[in-house]
């Protein structure tokens, strides 16, 4: 098949597969999750992985085409590679477990995590080493490989008639609780890895870049955003209240906010070879989103958000671009000990037909055990109907009707509208903007309590959310519940209370031993006092007895 041939099937098809582009390339969707549903096909762009070169004549990558060799459920981590894949047995599953079981098929018996993975339910990841990619700050040769496609949004643009000051997830996470708080992030970093994130008001001068991957020309260092997706995600975490709109303000709008341009659907692929009427819209790749994590760890920041994903088969775990991207994600959590949020994405294709039982598809890096993934809920509670489920699905947060800063480059109001690519204002939503409530609340434990660890952040987020239900806590989707900042801030976890066992051994009290012998000198020195006194007013009473005693015995003779 003729390059631009390939090209155009890539462009025709989400939803998954790692496909061929060239000797030695591989290709994947990568979707920037918002503003909304059915704006989610315009903002499907061509992410780009490159492999150990292949002759001409070698067989296809697994998962190619979205077929391919079933590679099965490889394992949990640590696990040897390939134990369990040939008959998709997963080693560390209980006997009768299996899906032979004569209660497997009992449609009311609580699914457990082992049955889920002996269905292949849950991605199982190879083990890999935390690892930076090489070449991880962007570079020249990035720039060459796209070229300006539409032209970006201009201030004012992104409102419809009737803007409200501030989203409804303002009253539901309890933004003027936080504020009384005083929990606002300060002293933390959170990056944005995005289409980047233009200056605005509200962020004062806690805006700094750290890399634009993209089109990097004239100083751009990730603080250019041209359609505005990358700002209206900062402006969710990280905004203050300002000028006239003092009302609106970020979940933690004390953080500095670090930019990096990764991904853009407002460029395509600049090679001459493809007819321009054929070039797909969108710049990035998975390997460049493995960069950009490693080049946001390194600047030492505390929390990096992702909402962008990449929609591929749950078979392709073992797949050369996901290790690269999982080993980036990992020396982010254990290297850096960054928090890691992403976007549990929007469905589309695929990824929309996972049901509990048959999960055929994943998103990338959300599936990742080490990422904080996020889904969204919509104003009455229910998960929105474009968010993307998986067992991989952490928590949720409110991903619809929503309000943020004007994210047009030298925009200074707000905004609940974008147009995507000219075809038209639409409302802001998606998982994308879901995801920063997570990462600001992230930002907020971080502030209350510096000496938790990323991981140890993840899960008081994790337990301190809105439960909705499901298996020991855990529902299809939902993950552990709604998000709950303030709870994420001020419960006391089980183990945090007080031990028992500091006062009480095994139900009896034992009272701490102590050297008595000085209580008992005193007391006996006292008590001897006491004595002395005692007979002497008694000595004194009796003689004073006698004394009347004889007087009247003299008056009476």
């Amino acid at each position: 098949m003729r390059r631009k041939d390939m090209t155009m099937a890539a462009s025709r098809r989400s939803g998954g597969a790692v496909r061929r582009l060239a000797a030695g390339a591989t290709v994947a969707v990568v979707t920037l999750v918002g503003p909304s549903l059915s704006a989610a096909p315009a903002l499907t762009g061509v992410a780009v992985a490159q492999e150990d070169q292949q002759d001409e004549g070698s067989p296809e990558d697994p998962g190619q085409g979205g077929g391919g060799e079933d590679l099965g459920d490889q394992g949990d981590p640590g696990a040897e590679d390939g134990a369990g894949a040939e008959d998709g047995a997963d080693p560390e599953s209980p006997e009768g477990d299996a899906p032979g079981d004569e209660t497997a098929d009992d449609p009311d018996r609580p699914r457990s995590e082992a049955d889920r993975r002996l269905n292949g339910n849950v991605p199982t990841f190879p083990d890999v080493d935390p690892a930076a990619p090489p070449g991880v700050p962007p570079t020249g040769g990035d720039w060459a490989l796209f070229e300006h496609r539409t032209a970006c949004i201009t201030p004012g643009a992104s409102t419809s008639g009737s803007l409200p000051p501030q989203s409804w997830a303002h009253d539901y996470l309890r933004f003027d609780e936080l504020a009384r708080m005083g929990a606002t992030g300060s002293g933390q970093r959170v990056a944005v890895v995005d289409t980047g994130v233009n200056r605005h008001p509200s962020f004062g001068d806690r805006l700094s870049g750290a890399g634009d991957y993209i089109d990097g020309r004239d100083g751009r260092d990730g603080t250019f955003d041209c359609e505005g997706h990358g700002t209206i995600v900062a402006g969710l975490i990280g905004a203050a209240p300002f000028g006239n709109d003092s009302r609106f303000r970020g979940i933690a709008p004390g953080v500095e906010l670090v930019g990096i341009r990764n991904v853009s659907n407002y460029y395509q692929t600049a090679d001459d070879e493809i007819p321009e009427e054929e070039k797909v819209a969108g710049a990035g790749n998975t390997d460049i989103m493995a960069r950009a994590i490693v080049q946001a760890a390194n600047q030492g920041v505390d929390v990096i958000n992702l909402s962008q994903s990449s929609c591929q088969p749950i078979t392709d775990v073992e797949s050369p671009y996901v290790q690269r991207l999982h080993a980036a994600v990992k020396y982010a959590v254990h290297e850096r000990d960054v928090v890691v949020v992403a976007a549990s994405g929007n469905g589309a294709d695929g990824c929309s037909t996972n049901t509990a039982d048959n999960v055929t598809h994943m998103t990338l890096p959300g599936a990742f055990p080490e990422v904080l993934a996020v889904g969204a809920t919509d104003r009455t509670g229910a998960l929105a109907e474009f968010s993307v489920q998986g067992w991989w699905v952490d928590i949720a947060a409110p991903g619809t009707e929503v309000t943020s800063v004007d994210p047009a480059p030298g925009g200074e109001g707000l905004a609940n509208m974008l147009d995507i690519q000219g075809n038209g204002l639409e409302p802001i939503q998606g998982t994308s903007f879901a995801a920063p409530y997570v990462a600001g609340t992230a930002a907020l434990v971080r502030e209350r309590f510096p000496n938790l660890s990323a991981t140890q952040v993840v899960d008081r987020i994790k337990r301190t959310a809105q439960q909705t239900g499901g298996v020991n806590g855990v529902a299809f989707g939902w993950g552990t519940g709604v998000v709950d900042p303030v709870a994420a801030l001020t419960r006391t976890l089980p183990e945090e209370e007080p031990r028992a066992d500091a006062l009480f051994h095994g139900g009896v009290h034992h009272l701490e031993e102590r050297d008595w012998t000085p209580t008992i000198v005193a007391v006996a020195g006292a008590g001897g006092g006491i004595g002395l006194l005692l007979l002497t007013v008694f000595i004194t009473r009796t003689l004073r007895h006698t004394r009347e005693r004889d007087r009247q015995l003299a008056e009476d003779g």
